[in-house]
């Protein structure tokens, strides 16, 4: 009976030791994917020369190669098992999956796989008159780091008809008047190259390289050149490629200054500057007296319709000394008003480049120019789309990427997340190169992206080069679009927040087109059955924000579409069947009206993203549904009344799923989709259960953020239990919380590990000190208590009329600041928050306030403000 119990047992350890390496095996997989992942993210970045890797990650990859080996040979040790060493074979695999895991954890990188490398007797030139205070600044900045020892290499960055020539220009004039100074001006050709390079400087500086052909042969000749000059100074104009100083012959000492000018924000950096110096366009009133002084008295009459026209055409110059300047010189001695008018209509048509006696075709090189440097179709194919939203418009990013996956601009990968890395590493070069504008919102970051208007009428200018656009987004004028704007060779179409699409017309024939923008057309209220008879080649169709009742039956028919995005029509009770959409992966059907389900929907088993958030009407959802989307990577089922609720091993079937908000019907459900996260967890989730919630009950331990919306008894973070053991705890936001009077008191201030602090409404004072520690520290006459948050890094303040202080009676400091956001905070008077014996702290990059707030404040040192002057960015309320 004993031998059969030991066989017994032993036949279980080996039964568990292949279910141990059957977790193991599947962790691998995950892991491999993510290294696959993290392999095509820097290949990508390699080719468009932006960032260097991490060395993190590099060892990283090293690890996981690694431990593929390991795991394979442990693998072949399993397989040949014998019945004395399956316990060590266990702890084995243990050890390796815990390993495994760890590794996957680490693999992250929540900061990117990729980090910028720091970058970093002539005759007069003619140029114009420096208009705008900032732009006199600037000016003097360059001159007084010429003139300072210390500096060598001096960069300005800015986008193309900002007015970096003009500045750099004017330097170069008064240099010339300076015996102390030997300058010389170099613009940088467009095929770039240290040979071509070395050419141009030598010409520059009458030098001889005696037709050596060799790199640094012709170095070590310019480099003896340029020591034999008196204090050079190198300006090199319009740089669009980093290179090392030294190895062209430009060496440091000596007196020798180089100064370039780039539109590049890669080379900015790269190219390792001394001082980088940022030029920003020009006020609107600096805008408005560059534009009368261009435009002249002779012969012009301002009258006041033609004034009112004249502002217009200086806005649709978005401020851009270039266009500006451009703009006015085409009108200078124009009395007719129709001329006028037709000036304006003309920019806002995008017609210039074209029209010879507009003289556009010079703002439009430039900036053309811009975009030709991209060289990467990818990149070109993006830029591009953002001209398919309105002008002045600001682009979600998180949005914009998802457009750019539908369309194929972004090839799919492992996972969504890899995807939207790739997405925001376009954008981040087309902000780089000034093409896109960033805008930093909460928390430092950048979460929109807008385009200059002439930069996005330049964008539909090439794109209409082809007839392969047709953009009325924006346009509330009553002329319709007839049936022959859609021409066979459109590719995308948007009337995006228009008022001229018309249903009336016959069904357009437009084989390749594959984006059809008709979003916020509040005039939309039914589409002919037939519409997309002829169209059978969309890839996007997005109808969102419309008053549509019911989805054309044609739609049934768009086999290629990938994308289909009905969010926000609340009108819409009726879909037609979808079940021939094989290609669909992404289906958003969020605050539509509809009541059930679209007929077809289990049959499109290659959906990646679906939406039924905020259905209002939709009461129940078929069980046994989810399963069939085993590629589903977001699943967003959340309600306002929460009718709609799912069964947890449904959820937990969906391996590859990154984001999860929804309503389980019970405890147990959330309990089997719980122990589903062993073997895979979405990274974003937002889960509740029943038809009760209590906030109190849950203990967040591992979070990395809370948000908390919407409260109306809580007065501080630290009556909140559930908070006690958040050792993980990086973002906290408070949104909507009327009684709260204070974030946490001095007894517990530093329990959570605060990096983001945002909407605080009624916010009295972050940390509350105890009366009597109150009376102490009056009482106390020797040096300043101190309260610290260490791991602060970011602090946003909005909106928090009653803030008075940061900490009464104490001094509240944070000594990992990066970036300080304070706007509407008219009662905060002070910015107590840096220790004096450590001043400037080395981790502050940016405080962002308004400029009365900034002037009104207090500081205990009357050093202080000049200071901190470098890392301001004021703004105006």
């Amino acid at each position: 009976m004993e031998i059969a119990r030991d066989i017994m047992e032993k036949v279980r350890n080996f039964e568990t030791l292949d279910y141990k390496m059957g977790i193991l095996k599947r962790r691998m997989d995950d892991l491999s994917s993510r290294e696959e992942d993290v392999r095509t993210e820097l290949d990508y970045a390699d080719s468009l020369s932006m960032r260097k890797r991490r060395k993190t990650v590099e060892n990283w990859l090293t690890y996981v190669g690694d431990m593929k080996n390991q795991v394979q040979q442990l693998e072949q040790e399993v397989r040949e098992r014998r019945f004395y060493n399956y316990l060590q074979l266990q702890n084995t695999v243990d050890k390796a999956t815990e390993e495994v895991k760890e590794l996957a954890q680490l693999g992250a990188f929540p900061e990117g796989v990729t980090l910028i490398a720091r970058e970093s007797g002539g005759l007069t030139m003619p140029t114009t008159e420096l208009v705008g205070k900032k732009f006199k600044e600037k000016k003097i900045m360059i001159q007084e780091s010429i003139r300072n020892d210390k500096m060598f290499c001096i960069g300005i960055y800015g986008m193309g008809g900002v007015g970096k020539t003009t500045l750099v220009t004017h330097v170069y004039n008064e240099l010339l008047n300076h015996s102390e100074f030997s300058v010389f001006w170099v613009v940088a050709s467009q095929n770039f190259s240290i040979l071509k390079l070395q050419s141009d400087i030598a010409k520059a500086m009458n030098a001889d390289l005696k037709d050596e052909e060799d790199v640094s042969k012709r170095a070590a000749i310019l480099a003896d050149t340029i020591k034999r000059i008196k204090n050079p100074v190198i300006i090199l104009d319009d740089l669009w490629d980093e290179f090392s100083p030294e190895s062209a012959g430009i060496v440091r000492g000596g007196g020798c200054k180089l100064v370039f000018t780039t539109r590049s924000l890669k080379v900015y950096y790269r190219m390792e500057s001394d001082i980088r110096i940022s030029v920003e366009t020009l006020s609107d009133e600096e805008a408005w007296a560059l534009f009368v002084k261009k435009l002249g008295t002779s012969g012009t009459r301002l009258t006041p319709q033609i004034k009112e026209i004249a502002e217009s055409l200086v806005k649709e110059c978005d401020v851009l000394p270039l266009g500006i300047i451009t703009v006015a010189g085409s009108m200078r001695g124009v009395d007719d008003i129709c001329e006028w008018s037709n000036a304006l209509e003309t920019l806002r048509e995008a017609t210039w480049g074209k029209d010879e006696d507009m003289q556009f075709d010079k703002v439009f090189r430039v900036l053309r120019y811009s975009y030709d440097k991209l060289k990467n179709q990818t990149l070109q194919e993006c830029f591009l789309y953002c001209s398919l939203y309105p002008e002045d418009h600001e682009i979600e990013r998180d949005e914009l990427i998802a457009y750019f996956i539908d369309e194929g601009l972004i090839s799919r990968m492992g996972s969504r997340q890899a995807e939207f890395n790739r997405g925001h590493t376009i954008l981040n070069v087309l902000e780089n190169v000034c093409l896109l504008q960033g805008r930093i919102e909460n928390c430092g970051v950048t979460r929109y992206v807008k385009m200059h208007d002439l930069i996005r009428d330049m964008a539909l200018q090439i794109a209409n080069e082809s007839s392969r656009f047709l953009v009325k987004a924006g346009v509330k004028s009553d002329d319709v679009v007839d049936s022959e704007k859609w021409s066979e060779s459109l590719e995308r179409v948007s009337f995006f927040r228009s008022i001229l699409f018309s249903h009336d017309i016959s069904p357009p024939v437009c084989p390749r087109l594959s984006t059809l923008l008709l979003r916020c057309c509040d005039n939309i209220n039914i589409i002919p059955n037939s519409f997309f008879t002829h169209i059978k080649g969309l890839t996007v169709l997005d109808l969102s924000g419309t008053l549509i009742r019911n989805l054309p039956s044609s739609v049934s028919n768009l086999k290629s579409l990938s994308a289909l995005l009905l969010r926000s029509c609340r009108e819409l009770m009726k879909i037609c069947p979808l079940s021939d959409l094989r290609a669909l992966k992404r289906l958003d059907l969020s605050g539509s009206g509809i009541t059930e389900l679209p007929e077809g929907i289990d049959r499109l088993t290659n959906l990646r993203d679906l939406s039924l958030a905020l259905t209002v009407n939709l009461r129940t959802i078929p069980e046994g549904i989810f399963p069939r989307f085993s590629h589903l990577q977001r699943l967003k089922l959340h309600t306002f009344d929460g009718k709609a609720k799912v069964r947890g091993e449904e959820i937990a079937s969906l391996r590859k799923l990154e984001l999860f908000q929804g309503k389980f019907y019970n405890i147990n459900d959330l309990n089997i989709y719980l122990s589903s996260w062993e073997k895979s967890c979405p990274k974003e989730y937002r889960l509740l259960v029943g038809d009760d919630l209590y906030f109190q009950k849950i203990t967040f331990e591992m979070e990395k953020s809370v948000h908390i919306t919407a409260s109306q008894d809580l007065k501080s973070l630290c009556r909140l239990d559930s908070l006690k053991k958040a050792s993980d705890l990086r973002l906290c936001t408070v949104d909507n919380c009327p009684r709260m009077t204070h974030l946490f008191c001095l007894a517990c201030y530093n329990r959570p590990l605060v990096q983001c602090l945002e909407y605080l409404n009624l916010l009295v004072e972050i940390v509350q000190v105890p009366d009597e520690d109150q009376d102490q520290d009056r009482e106390a006459n020797s040096s300043i208590i101190f309260s610290t948050l260490p791991k602060l890094k970011i602090l946003n303040l909005e909106g928090l009329p009653q803030l008075r202080s940061f900490c009464s009676s104490r001094k509240l400091v944070c000594d990992s600041l990066k970036n300080i956001h304070i706007e509407g905070c008219p009662n905060l008077e002070r910015l107590p928050l840096f220790r004096e014996d450590s001043f400037p702290p080395t981790s502050l990059e940016r405080i962002s306030v308004s400029e009365e707030w900034w002037e009104s404040i207090k500081f205990d040192s009357p050093n202080t403000r000049d200071v901190l002057i470098p890392f301001l960015a004021t703004f105006r309320t």
